[in-house]
């Protein structure tokens, strides 16, 4: 498997929204950018066992039960024996299809023909029957396909750098802006690494927003970033997998927008005082965008 990095914190503060979101907005259909496997089988890695293993910690705690009553963990967990035998982590993919169920249909976009064949063998598995996996350069793919979509289709955008131009000159960010103003119920992910590079990716984001004439508060749109205590300016040296990352999402309802803001503060509170390697693992939070 190529995708290395399920179960850390940057994984955390994706699943943990998006499940959120899933379980209270109306879907028909699911897009995914970059779907990778459906299941991952766990192990103990020093970024995991701060990433999951730490989060199902906190969730056996009395004083963390709005953790624990998280559409994340309700859907994680039930696949396994108990949190603490814990043996197989849920991808985005996977998370969406058990959440979803069986009565809405999927697109599944990757590189990799393997993480897309696993994807079909899960769905055949849980007998979810609409299921369309497309390979190749998601940007491109889903340039014109996301014209043909709805208010009721989610799309969900995770790749990590989002300015990074492919070869028509297009981002995953020009993905965002289109399916936003579309009106799509739109979601995206992505990472930074210093402080320095927030700052140029949320100026850069202001800018798009500018030169497309984007009405912010028309699609409600709402961003969250997530980063350890220990982020640098221009160099971070404690790295659990990923130093920062934040979620934006546009014409999902109220109380998607209300669960974004709680299960941030969810996060924050249950890292509070807890280490990474020797270095403090501590959160800090930082709402981008507020509509």
């Amino acid at each position: 498997m190529s995708y290395s990095h399920y179960g850390e914190i940057g994984d955390l503060w994706k699943h943990i929204p998006l499940c959120s979101f899933l379980s209270v907005e109306y879907v028909t259909k699911y897009i995914e950018s970059n779907a990778a496997f459906p299941l991952y089988r766990l192990n103990h890695t020093a970024e995991r066992n701060y990433g999951i293993f730490t989060l199902l910690a906190k969730s056996d705690l009395i004083e963390f039960k709005e953790l624990k009553d998280t559409p994340y963990l309700n859907t994680l967990i039930p696949i396994q024996e108990s949190i603490h035998k814990l043996t197989h982590y849920l991808g985005s993919s996977g998370l969406a299809m058990k959440l979803l169920g069986t009565d809405v249909s999927y697109v599944f976009c990757d590189i990799e023909s393997k993480a897309l064949e696993e994807t079909k063998k899960y769905a055949d598995l849980h007998n979810t029957l609409s299921v369309e996996t497309i390979q190749g350069d998601s940007i491109d793919n889903l340039w014109d396909f996301i014209e043909k979509e709805n208010q009721s289709t989610f799309l969900h955008i995770d790749p990590y750098r989002i300015f990074d131009l492919n070869e028509s000159g297009r981002s995953y960010f020009d993905i965002f802006v289109k399916s936003m103003t579309h009106g799509v119920k739109t979601m995206l992910w992505y990472g930074y690494e210093t402080k320095l590079e927030q700052k140029e990716i949320y100026e850069k984001m202001v800018q798009v927003f500018e030169q497309n004439k984007v009405n912010l508060q028309e699609h409600r749109l709402n961003g969250i970033e997530i980063e350890i205590e220990s982020i640098g300016e221009a160099i971070t040296t404690v790295n659990p997998g990923v130093p920062g990352c934040g979620v934006l999402i546009a014409n999902l309802s109220i109380e998607s927008i209300v669960a974004l803001q709680q299960t941030s503060d969810i996060l924050v509170s249950a890292y509070k005082n807890v280490n990474y390697l020797s270095s403090s693992g501590s959160l800090n939070k930082r709402v981008t965008f507020k509509n």
